[in-house]
């Protein structure tokens, strides 16, 4: 029997919780989400940029860009007049979650801790100090 799904390591680090298992080389994003991709209608190009919008910083990246997609065409389908079934419904509400666009969800996501850059000393001030080098 599974046991609860494996919480994403972005979670993680926003939450400021530790994981159990050395997560070093999972892949990262390596860019923002973008804009909506060309092909999606104008409804659903419409919820890509309303829940871009309300994402939470740090969250989604481009390689979320699928995942983005089909909760955007699941959300531009329940607003228009066809609507959507309760499957549908159920897949909408689980993508919303894992971009932490839930109540419940939103609860567990904190802004990211920017930590702050070690000063790296320069090797010219000890001889400014002592009167060499700069002027």
């Amino acid at each position: 029997m599974p046991g609860r799904p494996r919480k994403p390591t972005h979670l993680h680090k926003l939450e400021g919780t530790r994981t159990r298992t050395n997560r070093r080389h999972e892949p990262e994003p390596t860019g923002p989400l973008g804009d909506p991709p060309s092909c999606l209608p104008a409804a659903a190009a419409a919820a890509w940029r309303e829940i871009a919008e309300a994402l939470s910083p740090g969250v989604a990246g481009n390689s979320d860009r699928i995942a983005v997609e089909i909760v955007a065409r699941l959300l531009a389908r329940l607003r228009s007049a066809d609507g959507i079934t309760a499957a549908e419904l159920s897949c909408l509400h689980r993508g919303l979650a894992s971009l932490g666009m839930t109540p419940t969800a939103r609860s567990k996501v904190a802004p990211p801790v920017r930590e702050p850059k070690p000063a790296v000393p320069d090797p010219w001030d000890a001889l400014t100090r002592h009167g060499l080098g700069r002027a």
